[in-house]
């Protein structure tokens, strides 16, 4: 299958998924189509040994230290089994119809969330907006939930450093996964002593 224009094999990012400590099973499928406005994604649903708060995160890192961004999921769920069709296999078919209405609740369930609260939250909730190209996302929507990865991180702090003028690393976006602990990173930087401190050493220098 093409995923932006790259050729991809589920089978591929399966085998990597089953070779991270404390994943049992996994299982990729592809959803949507070349028409929709997010082209054909990937989605990983797996089987933890031991389910746990924030492995998907974990696991959706360690995928995008190993493969290119479009080999790398836009969502991981957990499950308890995998769901099976009659002969036995993995139902491909029910991941996909999950994976679409994942990704449907999930943008649903971000914009009935917190309102922003700071200029720096609503200029954040439009570059996500943008790059996950859905609408009505608040403050409590989650990077790996919506189905972030290591390309789109890539593109929110390139329109972080252009609107906000901070450079926020692709590293800190996946530090801070939530957009409002993300503002106020972003916040922090902006309002930093080393950043006063640097343009007072330069302005003295240019006197000197």
């Amino acid at each position: 299958m093409q995923i932006r224009g790259f050729r991809v094999e589920p089978a591929e990012v399966e085998h990597r998924l089953r070779a991270l400590p404390g994943v049992d099973d996994a299982a990729v499928v592809a959803y949507g189509s070349a028409e929709d406005t997010g082209g054909v994604r990937l989605a990983a649903f797996v089987v933890l040994v031991e389910p746990s708060s924030g492995r998907q995160e974990q696991l959706a890192a360690a995928l995008a230290a190993e493969l290119p961004a479009h080999m790398v999921p836009e969502t991981i769920a957990p499950l308890g089994a995998l769901p099976r069709a009659v002969n036995g296999k993995t139902d491909q078919e029910a991941l996909s119809t999950m994976a679409a209405q994942r990704m449907r609740t999930v943008g649903a369930a971000s914009g009935q969330e917190d309102r922003p609260a700071t200029d720096t939250e609503r200029v954040l909730i439009e570059i996500w907006q943008e790059i996950f190209e859905r609408d009505g996302l608040g403050v409590t929507a989650d990077f790996f939930a919506m189905g972030g990865h290591s390309l789109l991180a890539a593109r929110c702090a390139a329109r972080i450093r252009a609107r906000l003028a901070v450079e926020l690393s692709p590293r800190a976006i996946y530090d801070t996964p939530v957009l409002r602990d993300q503002a106020a990173a972003i916040d922090t930087l902006s309002h930093a002593p080393v950043r006063t401190i640097r343009r007072a050493s330069r302005a003295r220098f240019v006197r000197d």
